[in-house]
């Protein structure tokens, strides 16, 4: 699967609906910082490896909505940040260097 592209509060409440059968994954992404294309780079490498739903949010065209899914998560926004989502709870995030493949994988390999 490739990535999804969100655009509006009702549309990424559509794509959360997904959680509650299997864990997705919500990568908020800024195509002008250098450390959100190494994070986007691994993403884009680990995406085609997978079935779960994925959505990219562009942090600088669409920031009400990177602020929305901060709040509805009740977690800080940062950017490049990962979250997945699993019953309509956010269970891992990272950001920046942090964001690793191996580890939504570890995570979402428990649920």
């Amino acid at each position: 699967m490739t990535w999804e592209y969100p655009k509006s509060q009702s549309e990424i409440e559509n794509f959360l609906t997904y959680s509650g059968q299997s864990p997705i994954v919500l990568f908020k992404h800024s195509y002008t910082c250098s450390i959100s294309q190494v994070a986007k780079s691994r993403m884009d490498t680990w995406i085609g490896k997978n079935t779960m739903r994925k959505a990219l949010i562009d942090v600088r065209e669409d920031r009400p909505l990177s602020q929305y899914i901060a709040t509805r998560f009740n977690i800080q926004h940062e950017s490049p940040q990962i979250l997945v989502i699993y019953k309509d709870a956010c269970v891992y995030n990272a950001s920046h260097f942090e964001i690793k493949p191996s580890e939504i994988d570890a995570v979402t390999s428990q649920l």
